[in-house]
């Protein structure tokens, strides 16, 4: 599991934002760690476009989401790179969230006094972090059982929320059970959040998916179905086979190679690129056959098209 990382600062401004934010961060880069994916310079990072953004927290208005990663960006909290594609890259800075102490080591008496379900001195200040965390494991579980996340997740939410109390200047209530009342709200409006922009990512995902798909079966639709005007567009001087012949294997290599079909300029510059390599073929297929080399020639099979796997058929 991967770090908690929190600022005090940041959750003053902006504290459920911020907390949602880096709950989804720290799911993802756990996720490229399992895979090793996106490990730079001993970092995992995130990749994302701005409308992935959008899609992963479709809760948070987009202005204020760009505004609250830039405020999450100026304070530390994360680290941010964009490419030339307009790509943003994130990774959560390393800023551990101090563990609590553990039973035997010794903390203020307020704290201890107040843990304990004692008076406490009018003058103490009282504060979410003094809670052991022995308390809060009672709520832990139940959030265990409900969403199935491990307890280290919702322990992180703990600090989260208590740290984001306490830098409002909110002092707990005296009573335990108030206390895990409002951490259990607090965890389970983060879970929702959390999965609410799951399922949205995972509905764009799906639409983007499909629209490929259908993308990519557009080119079956132009077998035999070359448009007129590529007869004069489309260079063919020297071609030995058909044009309309070479048209087909062309449509269903880039079908075999899943590309989607996105426009017809696609088509024309794709299906040049496609003849001006069948064409360099045939004159190759026709010198070895002058040359009469020593081994046994066999003529080219134009049906076999495995030539032009790594060829760019897009025409973009």
């Amino acid at each position: 599991m991967l770090q908690h990382f929190y600022s005090e600062e940041a959750v003053r401004y902006n504290s459920m934002e911020i907390a949602v934010i880096l709950q989804k961060f720290r799911e993802l880069l756990h996720y490229n760690q399992t895979l090793n994916q996106h490990l730079i310079n001993n970092t995992y990072w995130l990749k994302i476009t701005e409308q992935g953004l959008v899609d992963l927290f479709p809760f948070i208005e987009k202005g204020k989401l760009l505004r609250t990663l830039y405020r999450m960006k100026e304070l530390g909290i994360i680290l941010q790179k964009q490419d030339q594609s307009n790509t943003y890259w994130f990774t959560v800075n390393d800023i551990p969230v101090e563990t609590p102490a553990p039973a035997n080591h010794s903390v203020s008496p307020q704290a201890q006094a107040f843990v304990n379900g004692q008076q406490v001195e009018p003058a103490s200040k009282r504060l979410w972090s003094d809670v052991n965390q022995e308390f809060i494991a009672e709520s832990v579980a139940k959030l265990v059982a409900k969403h199935g996340y491990d307890q280290n997740h919702f322990f992180e939410i703990w600090h989260t929320f208590a740290s984001s109390m306490d830098a409002n200047g909110e002092q707990p209530p005296a009573r335990m059970d108030l206390i895990q009342k409002r951490f259990i709200a607090y965890a389970n409006k983060v879970q929702m959040n959390l999965a609410h922009g799951n399922r949205r990512y995972q509905q764009t995902y799906n639409q983007t998916a499909e629209k490929r798909e259908q993308a990519v079966e557009a080119w079956l639709g132009y077998i035999d179905k070359m448009p007129p005007e590529f007869v004069y567009k489309v260079d063919s001087n020297g071609l030995q086979a058909s044009l309309d012949f070479v048209w087909n294997c062309f449509i269903r290599k880039s079908y075999e190679k899943q590309i989607p079909l996105k426009n017809s300029y696609q088509l024309e510059n794709g299906f040049s690129v496609f003849v001006n390599t069948w064409r360099q073929n045939e004159v190759k297929d026709q010198q070895k056959q002058n040359y009469k080399p020593r081994s046994g020639y066999q003529k080219v099979d134009h049906n076999d098209t495995s030539w032009a796997d790594d060829i760019d058929l897009e025409g973009l």
